[in-house]
């Protein structure tokens, strides 16, 4: 999906708020969309940290323009402000319901909402299509207060404009109608009262007398009850299943031991076939194109692996967030996780490359996010240029597809949680 950026903070004299958990942008909005909408979840932006690690960079979906709230007419600006201020109230509501929890996670929860709520100053308040957008959220300058919010003189200013509640005049209440009490009948007084009618109680019986005759009907056609009096008075079907089971020869003690002997030689039949489906089932697969592509790359696998492949002479970069920094051409190491294979930089070219990153044992926990860099196009005409980005990870495998037309505006192409 196509996204704008719309600023970059550099981090220099700014502080982070919570964890980096607390702090993920998709668990943040998830939250905000499945409790309050889509309108509410929007106005965060998106971080993408830069590769110098200096700065963050600010995405919004879709190609649009963002203005400073400072830049809007006066109408504009107030408007914008009282959206933002509607917006934020809503998200502090939902932050005090998870403050209060039982849980500690409920409770982090909370914190972390109410943190995304803070700016540095009113700034970082931009406009898209008439709708406030956040950058710098959970971020406070560093010689701030713990409780200070960058958005108080935009919450004084939009509260000091709203009109005064008036006043209801009070009109009398219309006169009653007297109640006409009518006499009923003491029969009619008494279904009433009850709720239920009289022939109610006798329909369920019937019911449950049918419903034990039915059993006993099913019983005695499956032959699996029998009669007291087995003379005259037992029924013809019961004769039918007795006669039937004795021509069978079910009765019979060699007839039964033929019987098993076939079961025992349909049962190995059945072992020998599934012996064939296994023996065919463990003939391995040709390996993807990706993998061959890996293989001759000299790429390694661990307990995570996410890979990235192209056709053509492009310069593509694998991007990965991780908990603790970023794995790219620049940092090809952090996070315990290495990028051991990177095509096309430099002037070695392929018309098939790949890119691997890998963790060879243990995958920290926290949040990840996978971005495609268009680095140089280098002599590849083409507008759009495709690729494919395979995950692997917890025992799964997951390959997406998109494509790359800007240079130095990383794709993000998926986010997760480890």
């Amino acid at each position: 999906m196509e996204s704008t950026r719309i600023a970059s903070t550099p981090l220099l004299g700014l502080k982070p708020l919570g964890s980096a958990g607390e702090r993920s942008h998709g668990r943040i909005t998830d939250l905000l969309r499945a409790q309050l909408g889509d309108e509410i979840a929007a106005v965060l932006a998106e971080p993408v940290p830069a590769s110098d690690g200096h700065r963050i960079d600010w995405y919004v979906p879709g190609a649009v323009t963002a203005v400073p709230l400072s830049a809007l007419d006066a109408a504009a600006r107030s408007a914008a402000e009282a959206r933002l201020v509607a917006i934020r109230d809503a998200v502090l509501g939902l932050a005090q319901q998870y403050e209060q929890g039982d849980t500690a996670s409920d409770r982090a929860l909370g914190t972390a909402l109410r943190n995304a709520m803070t700016t540095p100053d009113e700034s970082c308040v931009y406009v898209v299509a008439g709708a406030p957008v956040l950058i710098a959220w959970a971020y406070a300058r560093e010689n701030a207060s713990e409780r200070h919010d960058g958005l108080s003189a935009i919450v004084s200013r939009a509260r000091a404009q709203r009109p005064a509640p008036t006043a209801r005049p009070e009109t009398p209440a219309p006169p009653m109608a007297p109640v006409i009490a009518t006499a009923r009948p003491a029969a009619a007084a008494a279904v009433a009262a009850s709720g239920n009618p009289a022939w109610l109680p006798a329909l369920l019986w019937l019911l449950f007398v049918l419903f034990l005759a039915l059993i006993f009907w099913l019983l005695l056609t499956a032959c699996a009850l029998r009669l007291p009096l087995i003379g005259d008075i037992r029924p013809n079907f019961l004769n039918f299943c007795s006669a039937r089971a004795e021509s069978s020869g079910i009765v019979a003690e060699g007839d039964r031991t033929v019987a098993l002997e076939a079961q025992l030689r349909q049962l190995e039949l059945a072992a020998l076939r599934r012996q064939g489906d296994c023996r065919q089932a463990a003939v391995p697969s040709a390996p993807s194109e990706m993998q061959r592509r890996l293989d001759e790359a000299g790429a390694r696998g661990g307990e995570m692996q996410i890979s990235l492949s192209w056709d053509g002479p492009a310069d593509l970069d694998l991007m990965i967030a991780c908990p603790t920094g970023q794995i790219n051409f620049r940092s090809r190491r952090a996070c315990d996780g290495e990028l051991d294979v990177d095509m096309n930089a430099g002037t070695r070219r392929s018309m098939t490359p790949v890119e691997n990153a890998v963790w060879a044992q243990s995958v920290p926990r926290g949040p990840y996010q996978i971005g495609v860099n268009l680095y140089d196009r280098r002599d590849d005409a083409r507008r759009q240029i495709p690729f494919k980005v395979r995950i692997r990870r917890n025992g799964r495998e997951e390959t997406l597809e998109g494509a790359v037309n800007s240079e130095g505006v990383p794709q993000i192409v998926q986010r997760f949680e480890q």
